[in-house]
């Protein structure tokens, strides 16, 4: 069983520093994929949530930070979301070390977790930074829809961006899973 103390336990090695640097890479290619595509997805959490599955909360919450914080210099906008893509790399992380990505249900959960969280913590910044808009059309136009249709700027911003969370956090856990258990015993053993 997996104690507290081991949940956060976190050692930076060579491959550690890899993985790190090779997960702000994946993040930032996913954003760099999606402004250029105007994919209606964030898509910069790959890298964070793989991060988190192989080094833990500690590992995903340096690469969400540093991917942000890298991508920031393109976007500004991005500076503003570090806190959400630390949320990711922590939940992940948390998950991963108490094995919950190991079955479908708690596959969903993981999900579910993700969608929330990133809700709570990116609502409040829409609503502030943005006037509610996610900065992705797709829900954006959902955002205006609701308002529309008399939804408070809040509760809009709310469900237009959990929609968007949803569709992007299912996609990114999935493939993150994929390339996780696909990865061969060899390299999985230093991140034991």
């Amino acid at each position: 069983m997996t104690t507290r103390k081991d949940i956060w336990n976190f050692k930076l090695t060579n491959a550690a520093l890899f993985v790190i640097a090779a997960g702000i890479g994946v993040n930032y290619i996913g954003n760099f994929l999606t402004s250029v595509f105007h994919i209606p997805l964030w898509m910069d959490s790959i890298g964070t949530i793989l991060s988190a599955f192989l080094l833990g909360p500690v590992g995903g919450l340096t690469v969400g930070f540093f991917s942000n914080y890298a991508y920031g210099f393109i976007d500004h906008i991005s500076y503003l979301y570090t806190t959400t893509s630390m949320v990711i790399g922590i939940t992940a992380g948390i998950f991963s070390r108490t094995t919950y990505f190991q079955h479908w249900y708690r596959t969903i959960l993981l999900i579910f977790m993700l969608v929330i969280l990133c809700d709570a913590v990116s609502t409040p910044l829409n609503v502030i930074a943005m006037a509610g808009n996610s900065g992705i059309t797709l829900w954006d136009d959902i955002f205006s829809y609701l308002q529309y249709h008399g939804i408070g700027l809040f509760m809009a911003s709310f469900l237009a961006e959990a929609a968007g969370e949803f569709a992007d956090k299912t996609l990114m856990v999935v493939i993150s899973i994929l390339c996780y258990r696909n990865l061969p015993k060899s390299i999985l053993k230093h991140f034991q």
